[in-house]
């Protein structure tokens, strides 16, 4: 958007209170839509909202305004935004960081950071090396700071983020709001198109776990590679306190335990648990649900 300022600097040009108050009519006329439908079900797991649209379209500020609302309604509510846009610490006054914090009563916010969800995995792998010393220091050669993203890394480590905080927001809730859960979690991507990627990419990983499965267990090289790197995952898995799945298991029951956590990622990124729902023009705010 073009600035009416005289500066070469490009400034964005303020929301007009026209354009505002039709953002939080259409969030209003979702958040209640999704709510009637939530009652209707009866269902008491967490949900998953998020918005899509266009930039510019006010998606950001949808999903501000209807966090806000959930928030005043009683529901202990999380907002969770995948971008550098400032848009929701300006309306909420509120610092948003890496880790939730509690902006306002029943409302916490956090912000995903794609590159320093990748330094996280790469740091516990190599600690789990220098324990099993399996790559012989190769590993711990590798500067995560100079990794950058590739296209499709977005909505993967999202998907892994908010299925890893599904069992995190319970202790986050506890402690903010002195609450056992998170009742809605609303989620604020990149894009329209990222949001949709993520949701299919669970469904598209478990059938690149069946392959990768059928190559490990029918194939010379499988076999031998196969249980090495496993025990390097479960390794750093187990680093932080964090629990490891193998336990003793044997090969088929390990890449079981895969199948089931690609499940809960899948389970939770589907209706009745996600709803997404247009950000832009009054006409256009019915609720909106898509079944992988």
């Amino acid at each position: 958007m073009a600035s009416k300022s005289s500066s070469p600097l490009l400034l964005p040009t303020p929301i007009s209170p026209t354009t505002s108050l039709r953002r939080r009519r259409n969030a209003s006329v979702a958040v209640q839509a999704i709510a009637k439908a939530s009652q209707e079900q009866d269902d008491d797991s967490t949900k998953l909202v998020t918005f899509l649209g266009k930039g510019g379209s006010g998606k950001t500020t949808s999903a501000v305004f209807a966090a806000q609302h959930y928030a005043m309604t009683g529901l202990n509510t999380c907002l969770v935004i995948h971008s550098q846009d400032p848009t929701a610490e300006i309306l909420l006054n509120c610092k948003i960081g890496s880790s939730p914090t509690a902006c306002h009563s029943n409302l916490s916010a956090i912000r995903f950071e794609t590159t320093k969800m990748i330094l996280e995995p790469l740091n516990r792998l190599k600690q789990a090396d220098a324990r099993l010393n399996m790559t012989q220091g190769v590993l711990d050669k590798i500067v995560g700071e100079e990794l950058g993203v590739l296209p499709g890394m977005d909505p993967i480590f999202s998907a892994y983020a908010l299925e890893k905080l599904a069992g995190f927001f319970r202790k986050v809730a506890k402690k903010n709001h002195n609450k056992d859960k998170f009742d809605i979690v609303i989620y604020d991507g990149m894009s329209s198109e990222e949001i949709l990627r993520m949701i299919s990419a669970a469904s598209k990983a478990r059938l690149y776990l069946k392959y990768l499965r059928n190559m490990a267990e029918k194939t010379d090289l499988g076999r031998l590679a196969g249980p090495s790197l496993l025990r390097l995952v479960d390794e750093a898995m187990s680093i932080n306190g964090g629990q490891s799945f193998m336990r003793g298991q044997l090969s088929a029951e390990i890449w079981d335990t895969l199948e089931q956590m690609l499940e809960r990622i899948f389970c939770i990124l589907r209706p009745p648990k996600i709803w997404l729902l247009p950000s832009y023009g009054p006409k256009q705010s019915n609720l909106c649900k898509f079944c992988i």
